[in-house]
């Protein structure tokens, strides 16, 4: 009798092995640095935000709140809805004359860097090696 409950087991603990290698593998397919794209951006609309953004701050609408070209022209309160740190950041250097698409790719990297660093900090004072 033990022979079988210990051999269902194992086959047990292999087949949910299995099922979660692969389903990692099928989840994380994305991420593996042989893709094209490592991340699928999933809102392009972000070029737009900071474009009406940047455009909000050179009509000296301080703070942006109201993006008058976005829902077909008839306005929208994006910026009531979103949390404006990175378009504030990506207008910033969007106003250095920096393109749009260049603009969001720095923004992103750079709040990365910041987002970074904050971990690092916080780990380091919570250790106190």
């Amino acid at each position: 009798m033990m022979i079988k409950s210990e051999s269902i087991n194992i086959a047990v603990k292999t087949i949910f092995f299995i099922v979660v290698f692969f389903g990692i593998i099928f989840l994380g397919r994305d991420l593996l640095p042989s893709q094209v794209e490592t991340f699928r951006f999933h809102d392009m609309t972000q070029f737009a935000r900071i474009e009406e953004f940047t455009a909000s701050i050179r009509a000296l609408q301080i703070p942006p709140v109201y993006a008058k070209n976005m829902n077909f022209g008839l306005g929208y309160p994006t910026f009531l809805f979103y949390a404006p740190v990175a378009y504030v950041t990506g207008s910033l250097i969007h106003l250095t004359k920096l393109p749009t698409v260049d603009s969001v790719g720095t923004t992103f990297f750079a709040l990365w860097l910041v987002g970074m660093s904050g971990m690092f900090a916080f780990i380091k004072a919570k250790t106190k090696d």
